[in-house]
């Protein structure tokens, strides 16, 4: 009794909500291209070949908010998009 079932369906920001992020990250401030390099960076995740990983989840939002606060010189986002980010992100959860 809940061998392959014991973990329930995570939140995640599935495929389908990733264009609903898009649109709130353009009305927070966001340009297209910082919208573009956010997309590839979480599209491993958004992509993934198991159903049951497939979609943006919370401890992989909390990892990527993670990586791009402690590595604020490789990527362009300021601290505050990167807080508006995990905001639009945690919204959709």
């Amino acid at each position: 009794m809940g061998l392959f079932f014991s973990d329930p369906i995570k939140p995640r920001v599935s495929r389908l909500e990733w264009p609903k992020v898009r649109t709130s990250l353009f009305d927070r401030g966001f340009n297209k291209k910082e919208i573009d390099w956010v997309e590839s960076f979480f599209q491993g995740d958004l992509n993934e070949l198991a159903a049951k990983d497939v979609g943006i989840q919370g401890d992989e939002v909390e990892r990527g908010i993670g990586w791009m606060r402690a590595n604020m010189g490789k990527h362009k986002l300021s601290d505050a998009k990167v807080s508006l980010l995990e905001g639009a992100l945690r919204a959709k959860l």
